[in-house]
């Protein structure tokens, strides 16, 4: 009876008694608390990619946002109701950037309309609702099997949405709804995923065979009841399906464009017995007396299998959640041979760490279990592709027990939000992030002027720069406009209560994407306009997102613009949630007035110059102390593809060149040049040091790699 729970019956009565201590790790690098405890029975969860926040919603269609308030806790804040949207039966929610997409029923009397709606977000933090698409009116089975638009999810490049149409019947029975709808089954919208494009508007679906072939929509058919669908790293879909009344098992299905998955003729690799003639529900071993109803008859009227290949779910290699009914005892027994879970588990929650970034998981699945009892609850899924098979196996572990009717899951970096219907809470699973797994990711920001005329068109451009060795999603980056500067279009930003907005996506190692919007100036000033990351799905070794545009991090960037014709004052970036940065304090000892104090650098006129040019490096030596220094000298070890020239006052000895002996008298500063020929392509390294008297930090002439103050160094590559 587990898609009762889409129709939201009294199913909570069978809940299994081990629920109620609470939710409990099963699993050494596993912890699980409670994040929230909420309103209402929920049935979805999902995150917003431009705030980083959660999102619930219920089946009733109230929607709310889980905020930080201002002690740091999460509370709940209602976004959108029924009223404002018009799903009266939702199942269905998912973000594509900024837009929240909402699917479920408008109901009619002893009929429903599917529909999908787009809420726009507004610059004040409301939404827009528009109408994507809507179905034609079909029948109700006006039982719990009406399972109607549910699950959803959007295609990896974003143009696109996945949208579940579950079926009407347990196992394509007729259903009429009380003799209002004669011999009917299913229909030509039931029972079917269905692929839309996102920019769609006011789309309309025909109940109509041939017209939803002729759409272009139908993605596969076949499917039950997919209430979660996922796409894993490489970018391939799998789906989640509930099976029926008969303990026949529950699917996970790789789903691919033209595939049929075989309901109502095939269930969890079980042949459907009311498609054969004298079906004899008393007899069927897997049909258990509490499930038995009208609906499983002798049927000579059930519609004949169609001539084409069905395609299985996936098998289950185990260790959980692999239960068959065994036919001669009726009881649970393992099985290698199952496709895919046990029965009457009714996996939900379908999710994929896509980024890799989890240590002990590392780009696996995970599902829940609505039903606690049948060996699924929390666990992982290790796919492994079988070529021969034109399928997937998968391996099945448990690793967290106990959740009370969870319905829907959200994996939001190394922790796992899970809604649980049965005690109104969202669960928190956190699991250990892999170290290795970081991005590099860097802000560049640039205008296409840097004065312009008040009202005057100012094209901005931000890039952001993939740099490490690993994949980053979910990239967002934000610009809070200083005041004076007016925002006019954008094909990538949009406005929000936290300014101007971008979801860049994912990039890859080495790859980079541009940005841009177009603004203009209303008063006159001298303006410093920043922007920053804000969100990315993985770590940065170099900075941290959303730490505000003050810190000097590389994933902030600024960009300056004057207006005509004298400038004006000074006008920032707003930074309200900068990171408060200690001042800065001096790491150098106060001078001893009895000693010398030399300090080195160096810095060169080029450092990548071409093979056979020229590099001049110039050395820069001070005496911070407060006794002169005398007899110093500049030591310099050079690489092997850097050839000393003609340098007067410098001794050559192979690779090391020492300059002649020089004083320097307290808060002194002198120089000294060397020129090098440029002897073979590829990185170098010079290094210095400086030999003399007694220093007051430093040891003279005791090498180059000691991190002392009269020593520097100096890196470039050479050209070929």
């Amino acid at each position: 009876m587990k898609y009762v729970f889409f129709v939201w019956l009294c199913y909570s009565l069978q809940i299994n008694a081990l629920a109620q201590d609470g939710p409990r790790s099963l699993h050494p690098n596993v912890t699980v608390d409670t994040y929230l405890t909420v309103s209402r029975q929920g049935v979805r969860l999902a995150q917003d990619p431009l705030s980083g926040t959660l999102f619930y919603a219920d089946v009733d269609g109230y929607v709310a946002q889980i905020q930080l308030n201002s002690n740091g806790q999460p509370v709940e804040v209602p976004v959108a109701s029924a009223a404002q949207h018009g799903i009266e039966f939702l199942q269905g929610m998912t973000f594509a950037d900024s837009v929240l997409v909402l699917v479920g029923i408008r109901r009619l009397p002893y009929e429903g309309v599917g529909r999908i709606v787009k809420g726009k977000l507004r610059p004040d933090g409301s939404r827009q609702w528009t109408v994507l698409l809507e179905t034609a009116p079909y029948p109700y089975s006006g039982t719990a099997f009406d399972h109607a638009f549910s699950g959803v999810c959007v295609s990896p490049n974003r143009d696109s949405i996945y949208v579940n149409s579950g079926s009407r019947t347990d196992h394509g029975e007729v259903q009429d709804n009380g003799g209002r709808f004669p011999n009917l089954r299913e229909t030509p919208i039931t029972a079917r995923i269905f692929k839309f494009p996102l920019k769609g508007e006011n789309l309309t679906l025909a109940n109509n065979e041939q017209a939803v072939r002729q759409s272009g929509w139908l993605f596969c058919e076949g499917t039950r009841n997919t209430f979660d669908m996922a796409f894993n790293s490489e970018g391939r879909l799998f789906g989640a399906e509930n099976a029926g009344h008969r303990s026949d098992p529950e699917e996970l299905n790789w789903l691919r464009p033209g595939r049929h998955y075989g309901f109502p003729w095939l269930i969890g690799g079980n042949e459907t017995p009311q498609q054969f003639p004298n079906y004899d529900p008393l007899t069927d071993p897997l049909l258990s007396e509490g499930y038995r109803d009208p609906s499983f008859r002798n049927d000579p009227a059930y519609p004949t299998r169609p001539n084409i290949a069905f395609t299985a779910g996936i098998l289950n290699n185990g260790p959980d959640a692999n239960r068959v009914v065994d036919p001669a005892t009726r009881q649970l027994t393992p099985s290698d041979a199952i496709r895919t879970f046990t029965s009457h588990a009714s996996p939900l929650g379908l999710v994929f760490d896509t980024d890799s970034v989890l240590a002990d998981f590392s780009g696996q699945g995970f599902v829940l279990g609505f039903t606690n009892g049948r060996g699924l609850d929390l666990s992982t899924l290790r796919l492994q592709h079988d070529p021969a098979a034109d399928n997937y196996r998968v391996s099945v572990t448990r690793i967290a027990e106990n959740f009370r009717q969870p319905v829907d899951a959200e994996l939001v970096g190394g922790t796992l939000y899970v809604l649980e219907r049965g005690r109104n809470a969202i669960s928190r699973v956190q699991f250990r992030a892999r170290t290795d797994r970081r991005a590099d990711l860097r802000l560049r920001m640039k205008t296409d002027k840097r004065v312009a005329g008040i009202s005057q068109p100012v094209m901005v451009s931000l890039t952001v720069s993939n740099r490490g060795p690993v994949m980053a999603r979910s990239i967002t980056v934000n610009n809070r406009l200083p005041d004076g500067i007016e925002f006019i279009d954008s094909p990538h930003f949009q406005t929000a209560p936290s300014g101007l907005t971008a979801n860049v996506g994912g990039l890859a190692p080495k790859q980079q994407r541009t940005v841009v919007y177009r603004a203009r100036l209303t008063q006159p000033g001298t303006y410093r306009n920043a922007a920053e990351i804000v969100q990315s799905s993985v770590a940065d070794p170099t900075s941290t997102p959303n730490t505000g545009t003050g810190d000097g991090e590389d994933d902030m960037a600024v960009a300056d613009l004057r207006s005509l014709p004298n400038g004006g004052p000074v006008r920032e970036s707003p930074n309200p949630t900068g990171r408060h940065l200690p001042a800065v304090q001096p790491n150098q000892p106060p001078p001893d007035p009895n000693r010398p104090d030399l300090q080195l650098s160096m810095v060169a006129d080029k450092l990548t110059p071409q093979l056979n040019g020229r590099v001049t490096v110039t050395f820069r030596v001070q005496n911070a102390g407060g006794q002169p220094a005398s007899d110093v000298q500049l030591r310099v070890l050079t690489p092997n593809n850097l050839v000393a020239e003609n340098n007067p006052g410098w001794v050559v000895n192979g690779n090391v060149l020492t300059s002649a002996s020089f004083s320097i008298a307290p808060g002194e500063t002198t120089t000294r040049t060397l020129a090098l020929a440029v002897g073979g392509a590829g990185p170098f390294l010079l290094k210095a040091t400086l030999t003399g008297p007694a220093d007051a930090d430093s040891t003279p002439n005791n090498g180059y790699d000691n991190g002392e103050d009269d020593e520097a160094r100096l890196t470039g590559r050479a050209l070929p």
